[in-house]
């Protein structure tokens, strides 16, 4: 048994069979890689754990029969969960850079957002774009071209979408 201390998540999660996040001596969550990855017990976690980090969406909910909407800027539908939850129930969605896509602005059913920044890393470009007041970060293939300033319409991948209800993480099922 080997244990290896690191402040770096892509190291630990390169390294670790098993990974304890841990904030200002507090255990935040203690699993897998994968589990740490995909099923994050809270924000502090989800935006730790990944590279680049899990970017956050502020949304609300909306009652639509036996499913439950969850909808970002009072319009776009990004989600919807299986079960009923309290309508206007205010949200976060956690969203990994690789379940988002670029799409037209002003096509049906897309986020708009304008691009603040690129990080142009050789193997992949890193599109930070402002949807309202919060920050999303797109990961794109390098031959896709945008520009800081732009208009651009953002789909997410539904079954990606994360809740969290303040800091914790919330285990509804998403579609």
């Amino acid at each position: 048994t080997v244990l290896f201390t690191t402040t770096s998540s892509k190291e630990a999660l390169a390294l670790a069979d098993k990974l304890a996040v841990i904030n200002q001596g507090r255990l935040e969550q203690v699993g897998t890689p994968s589990e740490l990855y995909h099923a994050p017990a809270n924000t502090f976690v989800a935006s730790f754990v990944g590279d680049p980090p899990m970017s956050f969406l502020s949304v609300t909910t909306r009652s639509a029969g036996a499913v439950t909407e969850i909808q970002a800027l009072g319009s776009a539908v990004i989600a919807r969960s299986a079960g009923e939850m309290a309508p206007d129930r205010r949200l976060q969605a956690g969203v990994r850079a690789g379940a988002i896509l670029l799409k037209d602005p002003g096509a049906a059913g897309v986020l708009p957002g304008r691009v603040g920044v690129v990080e142009h890393l050789g193997y992949t470009n890193i599109a930070v774009v402002h949807v309202g007041d919060d920050t999303l970060s797109v990961s794109l293939r390098p031959d896709v071209k945008v520009n800081a300033g732009e208009n651009v319409g953002l789909m997410i991948d539904s079954g990606q979408v994360h809740l969290f209800e303040g800091t914790k993480a919330l285990r509804v099922e998403i579609h």
